[in-house]
């Protein structure tokens, strides 16, 4: 099928270990975009980041990626050729900020336990807090992040907040229920003019399942080296399990697409753009 969009996750999507693109990679993405399929980025890394590792692989005078989520939230655009953010970044960190404010309390009360797990795990300092708007643990392996995110969402029942509790590998991370991959990746498309049902979202890890889940009407493909709980969504969504891992996955999936869903199996409230 044609696809309008390809949307890739970074790290242990499109990114090898070393941290670099490889060459074959970055071919397939510009034949895809010569073909009118634009390419976004959308990863939880910050804006400096992406910015520097976009220069270095794509090159400073390239017009891939055509869009960019950084934090999982903050979105930004080529406007002729140079990346500016949308108006609505510092809303939404001022919202996400404001959400991590209320919930202080509560989780100093959730420190014991999550100390009771691992000693030594990591919490975001007061000036990474206010830079980068969230809470953010880090734990010894991804078993033990796997139980602290458990911990967290049952803490978090009875608060109406609507805070969302997202695991990456070792890293746990309470957001705002706007500042999620596959709610920011919709805001994208919207501003792009580019259907969810022919984009293509490509990610790893459990912080990418809300833009392949289908609760946003993408389609989904994972690489090799994906969490088995992603892959298992990933297939039961009949979408793509690459069968090589990291950017070859990425070049797989862009070759042989996944067939898109019946306008029936999109979920209810979700609008096509």
């Amino acid at each position: 099928m044609d696809l309008d969009a390809v949307a890739l996750d970074l790290d242990g999507t499109l990114l090898e270990p070393d941290g670099h693109i490889l060459p074959e990679v970055r071919e397939a993405l510009r034949t895809a975009a010569a073909r009118g399929i634009e390419v976004y980025i959308v990863t939880g890394r910050p804006w400096p980041f992406v910015r520097e590792l976009v220069a270095a692989e794509f090159g400073p005078r390239s017009p891939l990626p055509h869009g960019v989520v950084a934090e999982e939230r903050d979105l930004y655009l080529r406007e002729t050729g140079v990346w500016q953010p949308s108006r609505e970044n510092i809303l939404r960190h001022r919202a996400e900020l404001g959400l991590s404010r209320e919930l202080a309390p509560l989780l100093q009360r959730c420190r014991a336990e999550l100390s009771a797990m691992d000693p030594e795990h990591w919490v975001c300092s007061e000036e990474v807090l206010q830079e980068r708007g969230f809470w953010e643990f880090r734990f010894r392996d991804s078993q033990c992040a796997a139980l602290a995110a458990a911990v967290l969402v049952r803490r978090l029942a009875g608060v109406a907040l609507g805070v969302q509790v997202i695991r990456n590998v070792r890293g746990v991370a309470l957001r705002h229920p706007d500042s999620a991959k596959g709610a920011s990746l919709a805001r994208l498309a919207a501003i792009r003019g580019r259907a969810r049902e022919r984009i293509l979202a490509v990610g790893d890890s459990e912080n990418d399942r809300s833009m392949l889940d289908g609760s946003w009407g993408f389609l989904a493909a994972c690489p090799a080296n994906a969490e088995p709980s992603i892959g298992a969504l990933v297939r039961e969504r009949k979408g793509l399990w690459a069968s090589r891992p990291r950017g070859a996955g990425v070049a797989e999936a862009l070759q042989s697409p996944p067939a898109p869903a019946e306008p029936s199996a999109l979920p209810p409230g979700r609008s096509r753009c």
